[in-house]
């Protein structure tokens, strides 16, 4: 289910070289060749010595603090600030049960998730609120392992494993949306949008935008460049459409505090009617929120929590209307999305990465 970057980055490069790419390690783009305000191209360092490179389009995939999004005037809109920060590493020997399963547990404010990795590894992941850094960063290793341990069946599993390799972290950072293209660029990946990682959907939606953008661009390749501008604003406007209802859900599920008392009352009643698997498909693009969270599943569990009594009905009836306003707010945003002003579209400052070198999970 998770699978390393030290070995999903080779399985990648290998493919794109038999394709038939040149493929060029160590190199760094450093500015963007322009043509009347249309980009044809990249300057590239590499090997001490600068040369240009010409190009129909310049594709940037290069990650969440994007160069060519950089270069290009990429804006930013519909941000969201991290409530969490996460901690993760491998395990030998863990015993995770006779059969393979994806633990995923937010209870009481605490969020830790495990999962099997490659090479017979249990990978594990803390997932705490930002008023815990303090204490993880006098002592990650302690921290990290008390606190995955507050979850019975990751207790068990790693009761008698060995934690091997680094411990990483991923401390700040902010979901985003970046305006996707332009004349001669365009932005793919976490390039162009970054949500929030509690449900590791990054590398999943990197694969799904690929999938989409390659026949966009083949297929406007040998046509004018406004052709293939308009196929990539088509583009553009599918990954926003395709992105957005999932990019709030990420947000969501990554916000600090207690969830929502109506969700796990929806997620129990899909439970007991045998179709758990709709919420599922939330976290592998089968489904979206709005599908699931249907105002009539919406009702239905605030009426029973209400007629099961114990609760504070002024609470609960605040929060449901908060979670209808909030709904009406994204859907304003998804027509007239909030940008933020340039000096922060571009500024790498927002992300702080202790060895995110090596993830497989995203």
């Amino acid at each position: 289910m998770s699978i390393r970057r030290l070995l999903l980055d080779p399985i990648l490069i290998d493919a794109a070289a038999q394709a038939g790419t040149e493929v060029w390690m160590g190199a760094k783009v450093t500015a963007l060749v322009k043509d009347g305000g249309r980009v044809t191209g990249v300057r590239v360092a590499r090997n001490g010595s600068e040369q240009s490179l010409k190009a129909t389009l310049v594709v940037g995939a290069d990650g969440r603090n994007s160069t060519v999004a950089r270069l290009a005037g990429s804006r930013k809109y519909n941000l969201t600030p991290n409530e969490r920060f996460f901690y993760w590493s491998f395990f030998e020997d863990a015993n995770p049960g006779a059969e393979p399963t994806l633990i995923f547990h937010r209870w009481s404010g605490n969020f830790v998730s495990a999962l099997p990795a490659d090479s017979g590894l249990y990978h594990v992941i803390a997932i705490p609120e930002l008023g815990e850094l303090p204490r993880f960063r006098q002592n990650r290793e302690e921290s990290y392992l008390e606190y995955v341990r507050r979850c019975d069946p990751v207790a068990h599993a790693i009761s008698g494993a060995r934690r091997v390799g680094k411990l990483f972290g991923m401390l700040r950072w902010e979901g985003f949306f970046r305006e996707a293209t332009g004349p001669g660029w365009v932005l793919a990946g976490d390039a162009g949008h970054f949500k929030d990682p509690a449900p590791g959907q990054g590398i999943q939606d990197a694969f799904r935008q690929a999938e989409f953008l390659a026949p966009a661009i083949l297929g406007a390749s040998n046509k004018s460049p406004s052709a293939l501008d308009e196929a990539l604003a088509d583009w553009a406007r599918w990954r926003d459409d395709d992105a957005s209802e999932h990019y709030w859900l990420a947000a969501d599920l990554g916000r600090a505090g207690l969830a929502p008392a109506v969700l796990p009352e929806i997620a129990q009643r899909l439970y007991e009617q045998g179709q758990l698997d709709s919420f599922l498909d939330l976290f592998n693009h089968r489904s979206t929120p709005s599908k699931v969270l249907t105002p009539p599943r919406l009702l239905g569990a605030t009426a029973r929590l209400l007629a099961r009594g114990g609760c504070d009905r002024r609470a609960l009836l605040g929060e449901v209307g908060g979670l209808v306003a909030q709904d009406a707010r994204r859907k304003r945003l998804a027509r007239h999305p909030h940008y933020a002003p340039l000096e922060a579209s571009v500024d790498a400052g927002a992300t702080e990465v202790e060895d995110d070198d090596a993830v497989g999970l995203r």
